[in-house]
Order: C-alpha cells, then structure tokens, then sequence
C-alpha cells in the first residue's frame, strides 16, 4: 500500500497523469481488439478483403474500349 501511494499518488496531479496515461491506453487496446475482431468477422465483405481478381474480366474488356476512344478523339484534334 505504502509503495502505491508513494508511486501513484504522491500529488493529485501525478494521480491524474496516471489516470489518463492508462485511459488512453486502454482505449488504445480495446480499439485495436475491436477492429481486429470485427475485420475477422468480415473477411471478404470489406474493400480491402474483397478478392478482386474476379473482376479482373470486366476490366480488361472496358479497358479496350476506352484506348478506342482516346484515339478516335486524338484523330479528332488533328483535323483542327
């Protein structure tokens, strides 16, 4: 008891200081668990977790029909 009160509450400020130093990182902890458990709960719905490679597909079809029109407008300005 003796050595608690000498380290932790010597001053009310020092006590304080404790307080929020632990509040903080307790919040710190339990933040980091939350996120934690709730990114393993939702593996593979999030954007990050998602496998895009199945996407893959659509993209590669778009993406020749976008260099198609970046020509056709690049025709376009020599004419001018």
């Amino acid at each position: 008891m003796h050595f608690r009160d000498n380290r932790f509450g010597k001053s009310t400020a020092l006590y304080a200081s404790w307080l929020v130093g632990l509040i903080v990182v307790g919040e710190f902890v339990t933040g980091k668990l939350t996120d934690g458990l709730w990114l393993v709960n939702n593996y593979g719905k999030t954007f990050t977790t998602v496998d895009w490679s199945a996407f893959d597909e659509f993209e590669e079809e778009g993406a020749a029909d976008d260099d198609e029109d970046e020509e056709d407008e690049d025709d376009d300005d020599d004419d001018e």
